[in-house]
């Protein structure tokens, strides 16, 4: 998109396919990150469930339900600056193109995942269970289900810190700008070692 090229552009997928990878502060974050950085343009990524949760704001973008096929939701990853969310396939994706992204590991190692990889930023969920490679679809495939009235969720996608999140998009950012003004075009030059802290694996 020729408006939005210059901007900083960032993917938020709201959640995967299993339990586990779900992402319940994704609209919060975008907001945070709309605010902080005036040239960031977030586009929120899901099924039709999740379309009320999209705040309103000229640089939100809604990519949820039938608004995006998967195979541009892939390709959009290709083009952008960086993709942030749980285990799921734009995560994927934008390790498969080096874009810049921030897994919210939960069922997976973040060493497992991201050791060879590019531009990543990572983050283990901090609770004892993870990862512990599972499909969570029930309550009974959970070893800390936490019960919110009629339903509940896996402890682990709650135990991301929004503000170790925005340290890390600062980073990219940063990365991003200076980039930018020595004229480098193409994935931005970095390690997995170096965006995967030790207190991460």
């Amino acid at each position: 998109n020729r408006k939005t090229k210059n901007n900083f552009r960032i993917v938020l997928p709201l959640s995967g396919s299993t339990g586990q990878n779900r992402f319940w502060d994704a609209s919060k974050l975008a907001l945070m990150i709309v605010e902080k950085y005036s040239d960031a343009v977030v586009y929120l990524a899901g099924d039709d469930r999740y379309v009320s949760e999209i705040p309103q704001h000229e640089r939100i973008r809604n990519m949820c339900g039938t608004n995006v096929s998967i195979k541009q939701a892939v390709l959009l990853c290709k083009y952008m600056d960086m993709v942030v969310g749980p285990e799921t396939f734009l995560l994927v994706a934008a390790g498969m193109w080096g874009t810049p992204r921030i897994i919210m590991a939960t069922a997976s190692s973040v060493y497992q995942m991201a050791q060879y990889q590019a531009n990543d930023y990572s983050i283990q969920s901090p609770i004892w269970c993870s990862p512990c490679h599972r499909a969570i679809y029930k309550k009974s495939d959970c070893e800390s289900p936490i019960e919110a009235g009629n339903n509940w969720y896996p402890a682990c996608t709650k135990r991301f810190s929004l503000d170790v999140i925005m340290e890390r998009i600062q980073k990219v950012y940063e990365l991003r700008a200076r980039n930018l003004q020595q004229g480098v075009c193409g994935s931005l030059s970095s390690s997995s070692k170096d965006g995967i802290g030790k207190e991460d694996l």
